[in-house]
């Protein structure tokens, strides 16, 4: 943190992703304003402007606006969407206990902006389907938890 001229704040970080370092700069509003979003060892999403410093040699992001990553999922996902294989569950779909988990687990996070996509293989047959307004959710990394456990691995991703 450092001051201007006019006395306001200028916040400066850096992000890593272990590939690559690139400088972030936040001014003071930004920073008051998103500053919840900045946890270390923590992923996020920064938009904001590029530019070269000469002085630095190396490109900078000055930030407006900085997501965690549910509400980026949640802003820019086009919805969430669960594969379910009947063979890989031996028949259970009709299982009720399976539905019970699903719906607690939808109805935990619901009061989001993501729609919930099901897509269902029978074994003979594909079919998809959305789940009504009433059931978006809100993205989140627990969310995503309990339907893997529930569905299993890699049958639970976000649509971009």
């Amino acid at each position: 943190v450092r001051r201007t001229k006019t006395g306001s704040k200028i916040v400066t970080g850096v992000l890593d992703d272990k590939t690559a370092r690139i400088e972030v700069v936040l001014y003071e509003d930004v920073f008051e304003q998103y500053s919840n979003a900045l946890v270390k060892d923590k992923v996020c999403v920064v938009v904001g402007s590029v530019s070269y410093d000469d002085f630095n040699a190396a490109y900078s992001v000055n930030a407006s606006t900085i997501y965690t990553m549910t509400q980026a999922r949640e802003k820019f996902a086009r919805g969430l969407q669960i594969k379910f294989d009947r063979s890989k569950a031996n028949g259970s779909w009709s299982d009720s206990s399976v539905t019970q988990q699903l719906s607690e687990a939808l109805h935990t996070y619901r009061e989001g902006n993501c729609p919930v996509n099901i897509e269902y293989n029978s074994g003979t047959d594909v079919s998809q389907f959305v789940l009504g307004e009433e059931w978006n959710v809100v993205p989140s990394d627990d969310l995503l938890t309990r339907l893997n456990k529930v569905f299993g691995q890699d049958q639970v991703e976000i649509m971009y």
